[in-house]
């Protein structure tokens, strides 16, 4: 485990919640990002979900985005207009 995941505010909690499968999937989402709003390693979290998307794998919730989000913010940052892209995390 990184370091950064010890101080996660979903250490823990069970995996299905950020990872659920079939019906109920927005739901679980609403509740994942619910847990990662306040979370202190939001940015870490992110950056894990890039490794993720290496490999293929773009399910789950990291950083509090979904799947269409994240995509979404990587588009963004691949083609940036104007002023370079900054990540910012409310």
């Amino acid at each position: 485990m990184m370091t950064w995941q010890y101080r996660a505010a979903c250490r823990g909690l069970p995996t299905s919640l950020f990872f659920p499968d079939g019906a109920g999937k927005q739901a679980a989402y609403a509740a994942a990002k619910e847990v990662c709003a306040g979370c202190v390693v939001r940015e870490d979290c992110l950056r894990l979900s890039d490794d993720f998307v290496a490999t293929g794998d773009r399910h789950g919730v990291f950083g509090g985005l979904t799947p269409d989000e994240r995509r979404e913010l990587r588009h963004l940052r691949d083609y940036p207009r104007g002023e370079p892209y900054r990540l910012r995390i409310d």
